[in-house]
């Protein structure tokens, strides 16, 4: 029979062992894997509710790995397992093909991809960016659209190429790209001339698959 203290310290042993285990198990089911975009050397993952961009070879913070990607799928290590992962499916789930709204988007002489889309029924250049969180406008583009950033946006600071810059944290109401639209669609207006372009940034791509081939990425209306 164990003395009292030891009793003490064994039973303390197993609670914090229990718990550890209840914590890991929870940690894996809020850790599961997707790929929502291919593209040459790196894939945009979500990972639990977060959004991620991994690159080949390198690991980031929360320990995923990119070992290869292709056009259908992208390898990646996670707690010293490597997987497969097709696009639109995680490594518990499955998925099965339907019809779906789509976009094709081609890389530019410049080596930017370009495509003509629509804010609130008219007509924009939008520049695909998987860097910027969130779209972004210039201030003359929101007055064309006729929106009115600074009556109904939140104002705000960025930082551009150009420097800090006010800004209005804005939701459009309607954004078209190819067949796919979204609705309430969160943006950022810049005051100025920046950017050139209607950055089409990851708080319109998050609600799409993406996949890059031979220079021109395809994007599909998720369901």
């Amino acid at each position: 029979m164990l003395p009292k203290t030891h009793f003490g310290f064994y039973f303390l042993f197993l609670l914090l062992l229990f718990l550890s285990l209840l914590f890991a198990g929870n940690s894996v089911r809020a850790g599961e894997i997707s790929v929502v975009g291919l593209f040459k050397n790196q894939a945009v993952v979500r990972f639990g509710s977060q959004l991620q961009t991994l690159r080949i070879g390198e690991t980031n913070a929360s320990g995923l790995r990119l070992v290869s990607v292709n056009s259908a799928e992208a390898a990646i290590e996670h707690q010293g397992q490597i997987r497969s992962y097709p696009m639109g499916r995680d490594y518990s789930g499955g998925y099965k093909a339907r019809t779906q709204a789509q976009a094709s988007i081609s890389l530019s002489d410049r080596g930017q991809y370009l495509t003509a889309g629509s804010i609130n029924g008219r007509s924009v250049d939008f520049l695909l960016d998987t860097g910027a969180n969130t779209m972004a406008l210039s201030s003359y583009h929101a007055k064309s659209l006729g929106i009115d950033y600074k009556w109904v946006g939140q104002p705000s600071m960025v930082v551009t190429a150009q420097g800090k810059a006010k800004a209005w944290q804005v939701t459009l109401d309607k954004v078209k790209v190819g067949d796919i639209e979204q609705h309430r669609v969160p943006a950022v207006v810049i005051e100025g001339g920046f950017p050139v372009h209607v950055l089409l940034g990851m708080s319109f791509l998050s609600r799409v698959k993406m996949s890059e081939n031979q220079g021109v990425i395809t994007l599909l209306q998720k369901f």
